[in-house]
């Protein structure tokens, strides 16, 4: 095993990140969501990421909400 993130790892090891913080957070539509690009980029920098490239939310899918 290489040390290097696959990108699900990347996704799931934010997840995980985000539900062991202390401090809450609430995300949505109706709130500011400016605190997640912060944690985003915090994770980002702490595992050595790629900044993602300017267009990338053009070629996401979204999944249904659950």
């Amino acid at each position: 095993m290489n040390d290097k993130l696959t990108a699900s790892e990347a996704v799931y090891g934010v997840l995980a990140h985000l539900s062991t913080r202390v401090k809450p957070i609430t995300v949505s539509e109706k709130h500011d969501a400016g605190i997640l690009a912060d944690i985003a980029n915090d994770f980002c920098v702490a595992n050595g990421l790629e900044d993602p490239r300017e267009d990338y939310h053009k070629i996401l899918n979204h999944p249904k909400e659950r």
